[in-house]
């Protein structure tokens, strides 16, 4: 596992970032945002060592250096908005109008199919307990990262499982199907035979014995796990287990507003984010359902008018 680097920054930037996130949290902001803000200008500091790093020359000099490192338009638009944010949390005027937002670029939104799926649990349950459960769980429920690595041992009550969701922080409960309960009791037990494990709590953990896996430590497992499975699909980690499986479910027949209550979601209009149609699965669809294809054979209506004239 890699080891995490150590941030280099000013005590001004140290100042800047420990205020930041301060004023994130005072705000609600999820979790998530937070870590990613936080990382966003933790970059943008080191870029601008400078006590008052609120130019725009500063802005440009690290979108710039984002841009060389191969960032393309979604993710200088992230950028862009977390540093607008920052200038405007110090009550810094923003030095850009709405023309100067950099352009959004094709989304790109990997998923994994079913067939994937049950490749990545092949691979996992080959590598060991722990692997199979962690991905065996991802596919059952498609939870976020961060939300399986907060999982607690005592979230899990056979079948259900207690989720705290990673953008409101309010708790669900999710039911989890027999196998998928049967392989977390297997990873679980072999875990209790432990003598020492520093967070014992803590559903997943570093090795045998180690603390809570970190963010970074899932998805060097989870890309090792895909590696091996044979499966080539850029920047498909955690989400892409999650979006194959709330298209699955879709595709399945559960509608919006069900898919939106498992999921613990505010708006029905989230799970169109999610779902993912090829354009071949809906052209069969509607030669299913469209009322021109309903015909016996081609052309059977044309010559059923012809021989009434």
């Amino acid at each position: 596992m890699r080891k995490k680097e150590k941030t280099k920054l000013t005590r001004e930037g140290e100042e800047l970032l420990g205020g930041f996130k301060e004023a994130l949290m005072a705000f609600g902001k999820a979790g998530t945002t937070i870590e990613l803000y936080a990382r966003i200008l933790t970059q943008y500091l080191e870029v601008n060592p400078e006590p008052e790093p609120f130019q725009r020359e500063n802005v440009l000099s690290f979108l710039s250096v984002k841009r060389r490192e191969g960032c393309k338009g979604n993710t200088l638009r992230l950028n862009y908005y977390a540093l607008k944010t920052f200038f405007t949390t110090f009550q810094k005027p923003w030095p850009f109008d709405r023309s100067e937002v950099p352009e959004r670029s094709e989304a790109y939104t990997p998923f994994f199919t079913p067939e994937e799926m049950a490749r990545m649990e092949a691979s996992a349950r080959a590598m060991g307990p722990r692997y199979y459960a962690l991905v065996r769980l991802e596919n059952a429920i498609g939870l976020r990262r961060i939300e399986i690595r907060e999982l607690n041992v005592n979230d899990y009550r056979r079948p259900k499982l207690r989720v705290q969701t990673a953008k409101h922080g309010e708790y669900v409960e999710r039911e989890l199907d027999p196998t998928t309960c049967d392989t977390l009791d297997e990873y679980l037990g072999g875990r209790g035979r432990l003598r020492r494990v520093a967070d014992a709590n803590s559903m997943f953990v570093r090795g045998l014995r180690g603390p809570r896996l970190s963010l970074r430590g899932f998805n060097d497992i989870y890309r090792r796990i895909r590696e091996r499975a044979g499966i080539d699909k850029e920047r498909a980690s955690f989400h892409a287990a999650r979006r194959g499986r709330i298209t699955d479910l879709y595709e399945r027949g559960m509608k919006e507003a069900e898919l939106t209550k498992e999921w613990g979601w505010r708006s029905d209009q989230t799970v169109k984010t999610y779902v993912k149609l090829s354009k071949r699965q809906v052209e069969e669809k509607l030669r299913l359902v469209h009322p021109y294809f309903q015909d016996e054979e081609p052309g059977s209506s044309i010559e059923a008018e012809n021989r009434t004239e």
